[in-house]
């Protein structure tokens, strides 16, 4: 009997651990199973749609009814007869049962299931273009991205039926040819706005002045950096162009600084082009953070050139001719290279006429002392303040030897520009 006990304890012991082996070993969800999925909850969002669009259309009706009921009260009880009282009192409880009904069968009065169920027509739309997609790429990253942006979509939509905020046709984003770009200005918001690349014409709310930017990639993810990046440099130029009408502009390393904390993705699409994919990208800022007295209080002043002398010094010409994504390196140096010897990467960017450098990274030859040096750079074009890269702790023997920039340096470019860097240790 207890070689039977242990036989089956035994028994019950394998069969657990193999139960575990094959749960352990469950392969993930395949792409195309992730794919009908998002697919499947896509179409919960569209018989969601239907059903707003039914009761913003039942909720006219009742309130349309509602309206015709108590005019013709006020008629009645204006009249001098003997069926007044009565009519009045038949039309007053037809009144309240209309009401009651439109208050108590729908999930809000019209204005609010109009407004859901075309800010979620929008995301439906969208989020199905991205999801056509799906079959054009070949790479993980990509179809991850398309999962993520449907992800986003969905999770708006839904975020709709509780009034959380505003419908808007797109989730947040922190995030990049020939670049197509515009922004939307106060005088033009109030009109329909143009296409955004492959984003169709839009509303935009008065509230919101808008950007967009678009771009090309081996990949999706590729592209729809560029386009952001395009978006964000559009922003940044407008804004800066803006408050130096009124006020002294800050560092256009503080306004790209700024842009980034305040803009946010209104929209976005991508679809494969000739030998790559095509992203366009729309950011939003709100109006009351776009304006000169905001800036002003949020963005910044220039700082300027230190007083004392520059340790190390470099210097270049820049040609207007210099195509755009061109590399730029300027070495700087002191007298005796020992006591500071580094070069600065930029590369060319250009958006629509207006050309900036971009910094790209800091490589390191020598910091100047025995362990790590504080070294402060500004940027200077055609002799005048540009950029300051703060303050940062350089050290030689790092490998790789190569710094990047805690904040974006960005430098506009006029002409043949000459770009100096001057480097101050401390």
């Amino acid at each position: 009997m207890r070689a039977a006990v242990l036989t089956l304890i035994a028994a019950s012991v394998v069969m657990f651990v193999l139960t575990v082996d094959v749960f352990a070993q469950a392969p993930a969800p395949s792409y195309p199973m992730r794919f009908q999925s998002a697919a499947v909850k896509l179409r919960e969002c569209e018989l969601a749609v239907s059903d707003w669009r039914r009761q913003a259309l039942l909720s006219g009706i009742l309130l349309g009814a509602i309206a015709v009921f108590g005019g013709a009260t006020a008629v009645i009880q204006g009249l001098q007869k003997p069926w007044t009282k009565t009519a009045t009192v038949v039309l007053g409880a037809i009144v309240s049962t209309v009401t009651v009904v439109n208050t108590a069968a729908m999930d809000g009065d019209f204005k609010t299931l109009n407004r859901r169920a075309n800010g979620g027509k929008r995301l439906v739309v969208t989020a199905g273009d991205w999801l056509q997609g799906k079959d054009s790429v070949t790479t993980d990253d990509d179809r991850d991205l398309i999962l993520q942006e449907v992800e986003k979509r969905i999770t708006a939509f839904w975020q709709l039926s509780t009034d959380q905020q505003q419908p808007q046709s797109a989730g947040q984003s922190g995030s990049l040819f020939e670049p197509v770009a515009y922004a939307a200005t106060p005088a033009a918001i109030e009109q329909r706005s143009p296409a955004c690349g492959c984003l169709q014409a839009y509303d935009p709310s008065p509230q919101f002045v808008y950007f967009c930017g678009t771009g090309t990639g081996k990949s999706l993810t590729e592209a729809k950096a560029a386009a952001t990046s395009r978006a964000l440099t559009e922003a940044n130029n407008a804004l800066r162009d803006n408050v130096k009408q009124t006020s002294q502009s800050g560092s256009d390393s503080a306004f790209n600084a700024y842009v980034r904390r305040v803009a946010s993705e209104a929209d976005s699409c991508a679809r494969p082009g000739r030998g790559q994919y095509e992203s366009a990208v729309l950011l939003r800022v709100a109006r009351a953070l776009a304006s000169p007295e905001a800036q002003t209080a949020f963005v910044p002043a220039a700082r300027p050139i230190p007083s004392r002398v520059p340790v190390a010094v470099g210097q270049r010409t820049v040609a207007a001719s210099a195509p755009p994504s061109s590399a730029v390196s300027i070495p700087v140096r002191a007298n005796n290279s020992r006591d500071g010897d580094f070069v600065f990467n930029f590369r060319v960017d250009r958006a629509g006429a207006r050309r900036t450098l971009v910094l790209s990274e800091i490589q390191v030859r020598e910091d100047g002392t025995v362990g790590p040096t504080s070294w402060t750079f500004t940027v200077l074009v055609n002799g005048a303040s540009a950029a300051t890269v703060e303050e940062t702790a350089y050290n030689d023997e790092r490998r790789p030897p190569v710094y990047t920039s805690t904040k974006p340096i960005v430098v506009t470019l006029t002409g043949d520009a000459i770009v100096e860097v001057r480097g101050y240790r401390r």
